[in-house]
């Protein structure tokens, strides 16, 4: 028999080599299926080199591998629905820097955990400072290091709130808003709603962009902190994403970077301990940028505003951008020499900053990165140089904050140009009154007439928040409009008296809204906003499709001028010659081949109609653009080129065809007659005529303003 004593010890024991099983199991990562289990951590080789691109080459010469994307996410917490969904995307890889006790919970999903013993054990110089200071930033430098030995091409260092917002960026995108001759620039001023009724910039469209680093307006602001004056102020969703170059340093602090790899070696992250901190080392990062000719590129926030930043604060600092703008690095040093020196000079680097970059560099070079040469010495200029003749310029105004309700806004509307205003009420009630933000309404002028841009606006806006105008000259619409109390976007594009005016809707889709469509309509179409809330907003609307056939002739007048038949000709010959050497290109042409012979019941068909008016979805943006910049390439008619490119966008039964009318002759100075309420449009109504007379003035008053 076993005495009282030894069996109490037996007992121990056994629960203690139970509780050390246990823990072993917990700690051990889940095995899943070989096809799809990830690995928790690979072992580093100091002679690893980042993997090469498949070699296996496409006969497509403009066929290139998708990117490989990788997501740096530092989450304390167990893995939540979101996280998991997150993780399951085939398109990017994710690392999740988190705490050891949640492993067991992380290791059932698709991400890559990092805990601290994980990252301890890997063999880079950076690990050497986990611990020892701040914990997230060498824990982040160590993620992006273990990225970039994995052959990553993009790393995405994203705040989890914005995980959403990488789901709808676009990585690939060719154009953004170009932000020129402003050393220093509060992205917020683009983004947030203004109380200011007279703000705008001045952009230019720039095209086939070098990506660099991407960034997301963050939810901290950190220059409001800066005055300790920290206001709350709401976003505007629908705003374009804008990129700067060399020469501007914008004045914020993103949380959320997406880094292309010519950028990797700036991604080193730093301890922050006040504001001043975070923006000098943001802005240390974006002057370092000019020197290779580099872009940063700010998106749009899905948060509502600015809540209170919650970094401790500092005495001020003298202010940092002054003079990294006046910073040079001398001509003989390399980027990393460049970005040693940079770190010596500016004030809020400290000794183990300058330990924490020195290490970075070192393990880049372990792992055969090659940082890219200088190409602009000294502060430099911008890297865009663009033909005058190929510059598209806007002016751009952003949304401002009324305090006004709809009602107010259309009563002192009324009561401006109506004498009697009180009629309105009874025959509006109808209709509910619903404010749309996510459309552009895009007003393209024909001829360079301005004067009446005013009632136009006040019109519309009452319905379509997010409005733009377009026409031949910026100049004449901004003397229009300077007695306005409020500024106006406005874009420049050759419209050759309307011949052309689908390039305006080029260059709007180009800007980059984020809208789920367009609306695009001459400034001489009366539009019935009341009742565009019944159509779908993805399909496209247009008023009519007649067909032709590009080989024959027709006694259609605009068909026998230079900018029908031959142009159209001209632009199909081009498509066909594309297709023959890009397998995307003659994927494309021929489903929009395909269409229009679906359509038009022929092999050689094609459309026309008056397309005074059309709404284009965000789905066919891009082929929209491609297809349309090759219409004016070739000066294919509006009426010819709007038509057919969206029959040929998508597939018949989706168009939606607008009730409207169209007017001729006598009927013109007649419109009352035709003008139905239940109706989309009236064309043409013009306002500069109609405004003079009493007859016009009482069709305003009491028919047509009383549903807006």
């Amino acid at each position: 028999m076993l005495s009282k004593s030894k069996r109490r010890r037996l007992t121990f024991l056994a629960l203690l080599v139970s509780c050390l099983i246990i823990l072993i199991i917990v700690n051990e990562p889940p095995r899943q299926d070989k096809t799809t289990w990830i690995p928790l951590l690979k072992p580093f080789n100091m002679s690893l080199k980042i993997k090469p691109t498949n070699e296996e080459t496409s006969q497509d010469s403009n066929y290139t591998e998708p990117k490989r994307i990788w997501v740096i996410i530092a989450v304390l917490t167990p893995p939540d629905s979101s996280m998991v969904k997150f993780c399951q995307d085939t398109r990017w890889r994710v690392i999740i820097i988190g705490d050891d006790v949640y492993r067991f919970l992380w290791g059932k999903t698709r991400c890559i955990f990092h805990g601290r013993r994980d990252q301890r054990g890997l063999n880079f110089d950076s690990v050497k400072y986990i611990g020892t200071i701040e914990n997230l930033p060498p824990r982040k430098n160590v993620a992006f290091l273990y990225a970039i030995s994995q052959g990553a091409d993009i790393i995405c260092d994203m705040d989890k709130a914005d995980v959403n917002v990488l789901q709808n960026i676009d990585l690939d995108r060719k154009w953004y808003m170009l932000l020129k001759n402003i050393s220093v620039f509060n992205p917020l001023d683009h983004f947030a709603y203004t109380s200011s009724n007279y703000k705008s910039f001045t952009y230019e469209i720039v095209e086939d962009v070098a990506l660099t680093i991407q960034t997301v307006m963050p939810y901290v602001n950190y220059e409001k902190s800066l005055e300790n004056n920290v206001t709350f102020q709401f976003f505007d969703h629908e705003a374009p994403p804008i990129v700067v170059s060399s020469g501007t340093l914008l004045q914020f602090v993103p949380i959320s970077r997406i880094y292309h790899k010519t950028s990797f070696w700036s991604a080193v992250s730093f301890s922050k301990s006040s504001s001043v901190d975070a923006m000098c080392h943001s802005q240390w990062q974006q002057r370092l940028i000019w020197e290779i000719g580099g872009t940063y590129i700010v998106h749009p926030s899905q948060h509502q505003g600015y809540p209170q930043n919650e970094l401790k604060d500092k005495p001020l600092a003298p202010d940092c951008s002054q003079y990294l703008i006046s910073w040079t690095c001398p001509q003989n040093l390399r980027l990393t020499n460049c970005m040693e020196e940079l770190s010596k000079d500016v004030k809020t680097f400290t000794n183990i900053s300058l330990d924490v970059l020195l290490s970075w560099i070192k393990d880049l070079h372990h792992l055969n990165y090659v940082v890219p040469s200088r190409s602009n010495i000294g502060s430099g200029a911008s890297r865009y140089t663009i033909a005058e003749s190929s510059r598209v310029q806007l002016t751009y105004s952003p949304k401002v904050l009324h305090s006004q309700t709809l009602m107010d806004k259309k009563r002192d509307f009324l009561e401006s140009i109506c004498e009697d205003s009180s009629i309105y009420t009874a025959k509006s009630d109808r209709y509910k009154r619903r404010v749309v933000d996510d459309v552009l309404l895009l007003v393209v002028f024909n001829l360079p007439f301005y004067k009446y841009v005013q009632w136009i606006h006040n019109m519309y806006s009452l319905k379509y928040s997010t409005m733009a105008y377009c026409g031949d000259s910026k100049e004449l619409f901004l003397t229009a409009t300077e007695h306005l109390n409020y500024s106006l976007t406005f874009i420049e594009e050759d419209v050759s008296a309307g011949f052309y005016i689908y390039q305006c809707v080029s260059a709007a889709i180009k800007i980059g809204y984020n809208v789920s469509g367009i609306l695009m309509l001459s400034d001489d179409v009366l539009l019935n906003t009341w009742k565009t809330d019944e159509l779908p907003k993805d399909r496209p609307w247009l008023h009519q499709v007649y067909t032709l056939h590009r080989d024959q002739s027709h006694n259609w007048y605009n068909w026998r001028q230079p900018w029908g038949q031959k142009a159209f000709k001209s632009v199909w010959q081009e498509l066909t010659d594309l297709s023959k050497n890009s397998t995307a290109v003659k994927n494309s042409f021929g489903n929009f081949e395909r269409r229009l012979q679906v359509i038009s019941k022929s092999e050689t068909g094609l459309c026309f109609g008056f397309e005074d008016i059309v709404y284009l979805p965000q789905r066919i943006f891009n082929e929209f653009v491609f297809f349309g910049d090759l219409f004016a390439k070739h000066k294919v008619f509006l009426e010819i080129a709007l038509a057919t490119l969206l029959v040929g966008l998508v597939e018949n039964e989706e168009l939606v065809m607008l009730p409207g009318s169209y007017l001729w002759d006598n009927d013109r100075t007649n419109y009352e007659r035709f003008f139905n309420v239940s109706h989309i449009f009236m064309h043409p109504f013009k306002l500069g005529v109609e405004s003079k007379k009493l007859a016009g003035l009482e069709f305003l008053c009491h028919t047509y303003i009383p549903y807006l």
